[in-house]
């Protein structure tokens, strides 16, 4: 440790130029209203540049609290819309040079552009001063700001621009506030109202109405802290760390001991001395407030185990940031994923019992599930494959502005800290930890790129490791290596591997003997198939990357054993409700199932399938049902086959397969056959909000007929056609904005009675009270139609009759009565009963527009078959939850007024969707 502790000595006494590039001095204050701050910033320094500079750029976040930012942006992408309809947020600049002679700049932008009178030569002097002004937008955007009491200041005073020795770089603020720290040094007060006290570990001087807060020449890229009026500091035993806590008590664990529990792991792992007094603040509601090594902020923890496990995650980020100045918004895989690797590197070498589930990790319900076996951070490694196996992830390569929102924990966090647990497997964990150490300690100059790590992890390793940084890290393609075969006799063992990837970076096998590894060994990437030499020893099977620390798509196939038939198939492993995919087991879940229909009544089923919150390529579901209503066996099933293609206009190809047998109306049951192939497009952008999807299918429904037709109303449903089969072929495009959402849905279906074609579009407008105006329009027309004696597959005014079995209907031909009035928005998408069909063409358009809370008033008008009436209606709808739960209260129609009508709750009508997918669909809609 002494040897360690002369290199971090060392490391501070190290040339000014690489260490510090300005020097701010801050003279700034919080008003009494609590929300107003203003100051000074003077910077000195010289210019970065061997070139004149005629430009000076100033980065100054506070201005980017804009409808037009880059934040606000990001933040709708998360569906977040609370930017968007708040007050702008008034931000002032103005600079003034070293006579004092003021320019006046107005921004409403995150950067200013200062044009110099006269350009800067190379190692010219900058001495300026910048005076702000600005108020404290909500802390619940992205953690900066005001929440409830609280004042939360990061990025907070207008700084010069960050530079990579060519450029400005002009960062924009963002929502997780990733930035390019430059190494400064900074100095300075602010002053608080006495009302409040601020959580910084730097000196306070008391003035008539203020605090005043000093901040002694810190060497860092940004002062940070948080300011509350009832703040509480616990100092530790030797004076080195401070614990703050806003309006909350203090942890019930031995905080002192957890924190230095964490810096023995720093500085045992890196080689580096935590020599500096250490702030820690807990929050009760983090945000994306990010923290600096002087001041880190941690979500309010309930376990020890917790608490340590993000302050080593936080503290690496805040280190990798502001003194090894790397950029977290041009390398986010690096930083963030970097940090997700020490602090899963902390949880299994210093809390080994804390699994998948954390706390929960010791319960029956882990144990039952069968979760108990997974690491802490496995949540992250599921989220990359979930994306990966939908053909949505991204290369790990790339600045923050390239990833969509799901990859930010997919690719940034969760494949990258795999990324480094697998070189670390590569090199051995002796070796990487020297690798990390060499590049801890001796890397003196910025790391704008990882080629200075991994020269740290060559200089301990006698392979090339060029493929980490060269192939695997900016790789497109997905890594997949399978064994096909095994080959031995009495002096020679090989294992046949072949790459169904297209990714070649090297890979383990691994030979196990009573469940135990026995010998390890690595071999180089390569394309196509191989049989490779193998150790000769008597194994029960051999695997590929046995420990799963490779970003790999599939790991099903990395098994076979050695003895006896079908060696590449796994023990079967059957259990209640489910888990996450075992790749060394084959599946088999069970649940109970309960669903319900008008004629059925309650149906209790079981369900059989292999699904996992992480898809597979090939999945099945087989639900068999006993109908409590008619004492029969129901049932449904199906089957889906998934393709990823790397290039092409698809990203994602499936086959599926559904069958449902069940009743749809008294004593009269029905056989639905679907099979179907669909595609989504690729998108141009991982960050573009239009979805593109197309599907093609075919609908073969088989109904039990009644015995005789007396009551002429059931005619309505066509039952003397007992079967029929329809194909339908639909394209879908979404955008998915959530401000202003928009669907465009073209169908073409065609069979031997008609062929038909129908375009709907459904336009939202988010309003400031948070709900949608909605419009929606449709158009159809019959190509042919030799079934214009029924109504049955006609458009519908208020809705299809749904002759394809597709919606949810609890009481499908109910004629009255409570599910009679269940509907979904169809066809026409009138709002009111009216019974009336076309068989020729149909054109409408509809609004419905919020008034109150869950309250608003709907209208619909259109024209079919001829252009004689105009049909219309209007009234109250009542949106509980929009396109699943709604109410309909008519108020007139082209035919009455429902007011002056008796029996009125006969004809109010509601939406009920509790179909599964289509919630899921929901849920996910706008985030891949």
């Amino acid at each position: 440790m002494r040897v360690a502790t002369l290199r971090w000595l060392f490391f501070l006494l190290a040339p000014t130029s690489l260490w510090a590039q300005f020097h701010y001095t801050i003279n700034a204050k919080i008003l009494d209203d609590l929300v107003t701050v203003e100051g000074r910033v003077r910077v000195v320094g010289l210019n970065p540049f061997n070139r004149n500079l005629d430009t000076l750029f100033i980065q100054y976040w506070p201005a980017a609290y804009q409808k037009s930012s880059q934040l606000n942006q990001e933040l709708i992408e998360n569906q977040n819309i609370a930017l968007h309809f708040s007050a702008a947020n008034q931000a002032e600049l103005f600079w003034l040079d070293a006579n004092q002679t003021s320019y006046p700049i107005a921004t409403e932008t995150d950067h200013v552009g200062l044009i110099l009178s006269e350009p800067l030569l190379p190692n010219d002097s900058i001495d300026l001063t910048l005076i702000f002004r600005y108020q404290l937008p909500d802390a619940a955007h992205n953690g900066f700001g005001k929440m409830g009491t609280e004042i939360r200041l990061a990025q907070w005073f207008p700084k010069i621009a960050p530079h990579d020795g060519n450029k400005f770089l002009n960062i924009p603020n963002n929502y997780h506030r990733l930035n390019h720290h430059q190494k400064n040094t900074i100095d300075g007060n602010l002053e608080v109202p006495k009302t409040h006290q601020c959580s910084c570990g730097q000196p306070t001087k008391t003035t008539e109405n203020f605090n005043r807060f000093d901040f002694v020449s810190q060497t860092a890229g940004d002062w940070a802290l948080v300011c509350s009026p009832q703040t509480y500091a616990l100092s530790s035993s030797n004076q080195r760390i401070k614990l703050v806590l806003n309006n909350q008590l203090p942890p019930t664990f031995d905080w002192e001991a957890s924190v230095n529990r964490v810096i023995k792991f720093w500085e045992t792992y890196t080689g580096l001395s935590w020599s500096a007094p250490l702030t820690v603040a807990l929050l009760n509601d983090l945000g994306k407030l990010e923290s600096t090594p002087e001041i880190l902020f941690v979500k309010n923890p309930k376990k020890a185990e917790l608490f340590e496990i993000e302050l080593i995650g936080t503290f690496t980020r805040a280190y990798l940031e502001h003194h090894k100045a790397m950029s977290s918004f041009e390398m986010p895989w690096f930083v963030m994923g970097f940090s997700a690797y020490m602090a899963s590197n902390y949880a299994q070498k210093e809390r080994p019992n804390l699994g998948f589930l954390g706390p929960l990790d010791k319960t029956w319900l882990a144990k039952f599930l069968k979760l108990r076996q997974y690491p802490y951070d496995y949540e992250k490694q599921l989220f990359y494959h979930y994306m990966a196996r939908l053909g949505v992830d991204q290369p790990m390569e790339g600045d923050a502005t390239q990833f969509n929102k799901a990859n930010y924990l997919a690719v940034i966090q969760g494949k990258s800290a795999m990324a480094f647990r697998y070189l670390e497997d590569y090199v051995s964990p002796k070796n990487y930890r020297r690798g990390v150490q060499r590049w801890m300690i001796d890397t003196l100059a910025v790391d704008t790129n990882h080629k200075a790590f991994v020269a740290s992890q060559q200089y301990f390793h006698n392979k090339p490791l060029d493929w980490w940084g060269d192939t695997l890290i900016p790789a497109f393609g997905k890594i997949d290596y399978a064994i096909t075969q095994i080959s031995r006799c009495s002096y020679t063992f090989g294992v046949r591997v072949k790459n169904k990837g297209q990714v070649q970076t090297p890979f383990s096998i691994t030979g196990y003997k009573n469940g135990e590894p026995l010998i390890t060994l690595w071999y180089d990437g390569f394309e196509g198939e191989k049989l490779l030499p193998f150790h000769l020893e008597d194994y029960d099977y051999v695997a590929i990357d046995h420990q799963q620390r490779m970003p790999e798509i599939n790991a099903r196939n990395n098994f076979r054993r050695t003895h006896g038939l079908w060696r590449s198939k796994r023990p079967f492993q059957l259990q209640l409700i489910g888990s996450v995919e075992d790749p060394m087991r084959t599946q088999i879940f069970w649940m109970p199932n309960i669903d319900f229909n008008a004629y059925d009544q309650i149906l209790i089923g079981l369900s059989l399938h292999n699904i996992t919150p992480v898809p597979k390529k090939f999945e099945y579901q087989l639900i068999p049902e006993y109908s409590t209503g008619t004492g029969k066996l129901m049932g449904y099933g199906s089957l889906q086959y998934r393709w990823t293609p790397e290039k092409g206009p698809f990203h994602l190809i499936y086959f599926s397969l559904f069958a449902r047998y069940n009743h749809y109306a008294e004593n009269l049951t029905f056989t639905r056959l679907s099979p179907s192939i669909g595609a989504y497009f690729r998108k141009p952008h991982p960050r573009d909000e239009n979805i593109h999807k197309i599907r093609l299918r075919a609908v073969i429904l088989d109904r039990q007929t009644p015995e005789a037709f007396e009551n002429s109303s059931q005619n309505a449903f066509d039952l003397s056609r007992a079967s029929y089969a329809i194909a339908d072929l639909k394209y879908l495009w979404e955008h998915v904005n959530i401000l202003r959402p928009y669907t465009l849905e073209v169908d073409l279906q065609t069979s031997a009675l008609f062929s038909r074609l129908a375009v709907t579009s459904d336009k939202r407008w988010m309003l400031p009270n948070k709900k949608w105006l909605i419009w929606r329009g449709f158009a159809g027309a019959f190509l042919n139609n030799t079934a214009n004696t029924t109504s049955f597959y006609s458009f519908g005014l208020s809705g299809t009759r749904d002759y394809l079995f597709d919606y949810a209907l609890l009481g499908r031909t109910d004629l009255d009565g409570l599910w009679s009035r269940q509907f979904f928005v169809t066809d026409g998408g009138f709002k009111t009963s009216t019974n009336l069909f076309a068989n020729q063409w149909m054109a409408t358009t509809s609004v419905s527009i919020p008034i109150w809370k869950w309250f608003g008033v709907f209208g619909d008008i259109g024209m079919m078959d001829n252009f004689n009436t105009v049909y219309w209606d209007y009234g109250i709808r009542v949106s509980l939850l929009s396109d699943f739960f709604e109410l309909y209260f008519p108020i007139q129609n082209h035919q009455t007024n429902f007011l002056m009508e008796a029996g009125y709750f006969n004809h109010t009508r509601f939406i009920l969707n509790i179909k599964t997918s289509e919630i899921i669909q929901r849920l996910r809609r706008g985030y891949y």
